[in-house]
């Protein structure tokens, strides 16, 4: 399946980031808190600088991006394939759809 994205100028494509996210967002949702405790703890031991605030937004939506990366890489991925092979990708949409109808 193809999907589209959207070219700026310079030929770079603007969507990618954005679908990377949406593919990992599950994870980065699920491992996030971790991450904002930490560099919370961190920041008050520091005496709550206010002119780290900026710092500690960038540290927390990059490291969080970084920790649900390494969480569906080594964890969600790798389950999900064993699954599949496991018990299969389940009924195709067909027979999911022909199921679920009921003649009139």
């Amino acid at each position: 399946m193809s999907q589209p994205t959207q070219r700026i100028a310079g030929g770079g494509s603007t969507a990618r980031p954005l679908q990377w996210l949406g593919q990992r967002s599950y994870e980065i949702y699920l491992t996030h808190m971790f991450v904002v405790t930490g560099l919370y703890v961190l920041f008050t031991r520091l005496g709550t600088p206010s002119i780290g605030v900026p710092a500690l937004f960038i540290a927390t939506v990059l490291l969080s991006g970084l920790l649900g990366e390494f969480v569906a890489r080594f964890y969600s991925e790798p389950v999900n394939r064993y699954l599949r092979r496991r018990w299969g990708e389940g009924p195709s949409m067909a027979v999911a759809l022909q199921a679920n109808t009921s003649p009139v």
